[in-house]
């Protein structure tokens, strides 16, 4: 008899080990991140649960009701009153349980059984992309690069650090305008609503509201245009060495591109090239005359704007003869001044030239990076003698995008950008 017993009470434990009452969220989980469209400020959360009665032996059920506890209110599912199927949250943290209660038969009230409790999160979604294409491009996102039309989750207060990148798509370039009219900016499309201007910085920090669920944030670049050709006029008095002035180019100029060209009676010789970050130059290697000379004297200038685009070169002016060689009968520049020029062709795939002149012997440091800032390249690391200097730089295995030259001698550095399209 007390074995029959011990196995009867073995095959109960068993069976409620296997068929025990229980309560469990079917939606939303532990742990889950909850995001969707309703409204500006409420995200729609469906409420799904199962059970498992108390099975019988040891007693029989006859009846039974569920409780949620949501923290701030109180629901039951029962005879007269259910639970609702939906809830509509704002952006937090939430902790909810559910509870099981059964009355068995014989007995005269509900008894809790099981119990399921779960923390879960409900954030904004807010959508940010370029202005040109949404999924093939990129923007940089809480200091991250990330693909154009990328969604991210965010509780009201939260900062979303937005980042525009310059670069290339469809064969045109897209830049970050800070001049002029048609000015760059970040807008936001609130949902279901209208656009408002964020902020005209390359880089801005937003504070998320409690009204961005389903926000839209834009970064509107604009297409490059080459600079315009600028103009250049000529001045000086008998005597006085010329002095070259030019203006024009557009927005967003970097700095001047001077060709002077000699001709000492026999045709002009190669031209000699200097960056200008003003609006005039004076050459000291020539000098007015009234009646004749050894020399003409031409020149013509282009612009290169920040992203190192150059416009065409002007129309020439010269001195027309009336000019005398200051330095010798020879055409040989004298370097007395630091240059790194632009890069030639710009833009460029895959091989561009570097060109640069050192107006004493030193150490010399010519290095490439890329737009984050990392050294890609260390093209020249030696001791030169003064000079002008020419470097290939092969960017073919490189991906397209802007990257940037920067040249070191001495006290001089000077840094500009080029750009590889593929």
């Amino acid at each position: 008899m007390k074995k029959i017993y011990l196995v009867f009470t073995v095959f109960s434990m068993v069976f409620n080990l296997l068929f025990a009452q229980s309560i469990s969220f079917v939606n939303p989980s532990n742990a889950e991140v909850l995001s969707g469209s309703w409204s500006q400020t409420t995200i729609p959360v469906n409420l799904n649960y199962s059970t498992r009665n108390s099975e019988y032996p040891p007693g029989y059920v006859i009846a039974d009701k569920v409780k949620l506890s949501t923290g701030t209110n109180t629901y039951w599912d029962s005879y007269d009153e259910n639970i609702p199927q939906w809830f509509y949250l704002t952006p937090g943290t939430y902790t909810w349980t559910l509870e099981l209660w059964e009355l068995f038969l014989g007995g005269n009230s509900f008894i809790k059984t099981a119990t399921k409790t779960i923390t879960f999160y409900v954030r904004h979604t807010i959508t940010v992309r370029n202005n040109f294409t949404i999924s093939a491009s990129t923007i940089k996102i809480d200091n991250l690069i990330k693909t154009s039309g990328t969604k991210v989750l965010k509780s009201p207060g939260d900062n979303l650090t937005l980042g525009a990148i310059e670069q290339t798509y469809d064969g045109k370039f897209y830049i970050w305008q800070t001049e002029g009219s048609e000015k760059s900016k970040w807008e936001i499309t609130k949902y279901n609503s209208s656009t408002s201007n964020m902020s005209f910085n390359k880089n801005h920090t937003y504070f998320v509201q409690t009204n961005d669920n389903m926000s839209v944030i834009v970064a509107n670049l604009k297409v490059h245009q080459v600079p315009n050709t600028p103009s250049i006029s000529m001045s000086g008095n008998w005597g006085d060495n010329p002095t070259l002035t030019f203006y024009g180019g557009g927005n967003n100029v970097d700095h001047y591109v001077l060709k002077k060209e000699y001709d000492f009676g026999s045709g002009y010789g190669n031209p000699s090239y200097v960056n200008i970050t003003g609006n005039s130059y004076t050459d000291p290697n020539v000098e007015i005359r009234k009646f004749g000379g050894d020399l003409t004297a031409r020149y013509s200038v282009k612009a290169v704007d920040v992203w190192n685009y150059e416009s065409n070169y002007s129309s020439t002016v010269s001195t027309n003869g009336q000019s005398l060689w200051k330095n010798g009968s020879t055409q040989e520049e004298i370097i007395n001044e630091y240059a790194l020029n632009s890069n030639y062709p710009n833009p460029f795939n895959p091989t561009t030239q570097i060109s640069y002149q050192i107006p004493e012997d030193g150490q010399v440091n010519l290095t490439i990076y890329n737009s984050l800032g990392e050294e890609i390249s260390n093209l020249v690391n030696n001791y030169q003698a003064s000079g002008k200097y020419n470097v290939q730089f092969d960017a073919s295995n490189l991906p397209s995008g802007v990257y940037i030259y920067r040249l070191s001698s001495g006290n001089f550095t000077a840094t500009k950008k080029m750009l590889l399209t593929k």
